[in-house]
């Protein structure tokens, strides 16, 4: 794959984005988007350890976008960096996820404009802190078609009925298994289906070293996105 950056205008400073493609000629005809969350752009989209979601989407002739997660890459700012970081910032009112999402929405805006990425077939994806940054951007972002990551259940009333994959391990302390299913107890709650027993919702408590997701989940996370794509695309 080929991947590129480019910035985008904010209210606060530049936000540098990587975009990944596939090679010349692979790229499906009505390609969708993928914004893909985790830690840093550079790690999430490495060709070689990336992010697997990512590189999963990308191989099935998609693009993906990331940009850097609050205090971290090009924000560690005085708050400090990664999840200290990110603690800190909030406690001082400096709300790191409200930036995020206001980076979210400035970057779909340049990807509609760029002609990258149309409403609709936008997804967002992410693991750990990523996801629940993915998870967040959804909640406020209706251009977002589905997404996969972890648990944040205030936000259920704003994803109920949208497209949503959550996987986390049985015994997961930092992130916390039971928030997860909580989470999904409330979506289900919300939802409602188009269809009696129909759920646009899919939740997956594997077996796991604590925090540790194996790929497979993360794979299947992108393979929930990416039938979400092929249905968008035939209706």
């Amino acid at each position: 794959m080929d991947i590129s950056e480019f910035a985008v205008a904010t209210a606060r400073g530049p936000l540098n984005c990587a975009l990944a493609v596939p090679p010349a000629g692979e790229l499906a005809a009505d390609a969708a988007l993928l914004l893909a969350f985790g830690g840093t752009r550079q790690a999430v989209l490495d060709g070689d350890s990336g992010f697997a979601p990512a590189l999963h989407f990308v191989r099935a002739g998609h693009r993906a976008l990331s940009f850097d997660l609050p205090n971290h890459g090009d924000f560690v700012d005085q708050y400090g960096q990664s999840i200290d970081g990110i603690c800190a910032a909030f406690v001082a009112g400096d709300d790191p996820f409200a930036r995020f999402v206001a980076h979210g929405k400035a970057a779909i805006d340049a990807c509609v404009e760029k002609g990258l990425a149309r409403p609709g077939r936008i997804f967002a994806c992410g693991g750990s802190r990523g996801g629940y940054c993915a998870l967040r951007l959804a909640a406020a972002e209706k251009r977002i078609g589905g997404v996969a990551g972890l648990a944040l259940h205030n936000w259920a009333t704003e994803l109920a009925g949208r497209p949503v994959y959550l996987a986390i391990g049985n015994h997961d302390h930092r992130v916390g298994t039971h928030a997860c299913v909580e989470l999904a107890r409330r979506l289900f709650e919300e939802e409602k289906p188009v269809e009696e027993g129909s759920s646009t919702v899919e939740v997956h408590v594997v077996q796991a070293a604590a925090h540790a997701l194996p790929e497979e989940w993360e794979i299947e996370g992108s393979r929930f996105l990416l039938r979400r794509c092929d249905k968008e695309e035939k209706t």
